[in-house]
């Protein structure tokens, strides 16, 4: 889908979207392997998404489990269970902030 929210919530059309974001980095990544195929591709692919979801819902909601799991459309216990998964605590850290400790949700 080629949408990406507004504050109020209705969807905008993106020139680019997810998918071709995600068509792009599987381009690049399937380079760099030069010929050598890749293995537990879905996994790798399917966790690291889930993983960036997971951090900017948790980051965009001020660490709000209720909210984030409404966003994401699961119930709360799911979302704890892929937070602990995950080992996401919290915000991940900023860039220009590395030496401070991160943040804890």
């Amino acid at each position: 889908m080629t949408a990406s929210t507004h504050k109020k919530g209705r969807a905008r059309k993106h020139p680019e979207g997810i998918n071709g974001v995600l068509r792009k980095g599987l381009t690049r990544y399937f380079a760099l392997l030069d010929g050598q195929p890749p293995a537990r591709l879905h996994a790798m692919v399917m966790g690291e998404v889930e993983k960036v979801l997971l951090e900017h819902t948790m980051q965009s909601t001020a660490c709000n489990q209720t909210r984030a799991a409404q966003i994401l459309g699961i119930s709360r216990a799911t979302l704890r269970k892929k937070l602990a998964h995950y080992k996401i605590g919290g915000a991940p850290p900023s860039p220009t902030r590395r030496a401070r400790p991160e943040r804890a949700c």
